[in-house]
Parts: C-alpha cells; structure tokens; sequence
C-alpha cells in the first residue's frame, strides 16, 4: 500500500467534494438542522460554491483532497 498523496483541491474536485458534503450532512444532522434545510441542499449548488472557493486566491482556507490515483 502507498502513502496517500494530499493536495490542494482544484475545481475539477468541487462535485466530488459537493456530494459528499451534501450527504455527509444529510446523515450527520438529522435532527439538529430542520429536515426541510438538510432536503434543500444542492449538490450542483454546493459544486459552484465550492468551486469558487478553490479558485480564490485570497481564501482564509484551503480544501484538501486525497488523491488516490
């Protein structure tokens, strides 16, 4: 087994990283966030958010990913 190989993210990563933050959230706050919030997240919402976040060269942070190829 190699070592897992961490970068910065890159646009190209902003669906992958949408959908599991879309269900990641949908399975963690069932019951703390209002179902009818958890229901209105987008993954195609959450891909442009993300995606600009990664282009921002002025971010306060930086998304990671672990490249597994």
């Amino acid at each position: 087994m190699t070592d897992p190989i961490v970068r910065s993210a890159t646009a190209a990563d902003a669906r992958t990283i949408a959908e599991i933050r879309v269900a990641s959230w949908r399975a963690t706050y069932v019951g703390v966030v209002p179902a009818s919030i958890l229901e209105r997240m987008d993954v195609a919402r959450n891909e442009a958010w993300i995606a600009g976040r990664v282009a921002d060269p002025q971010g306060r942070s930086t998304l990671v990913v672990e490249d597994t190829d």
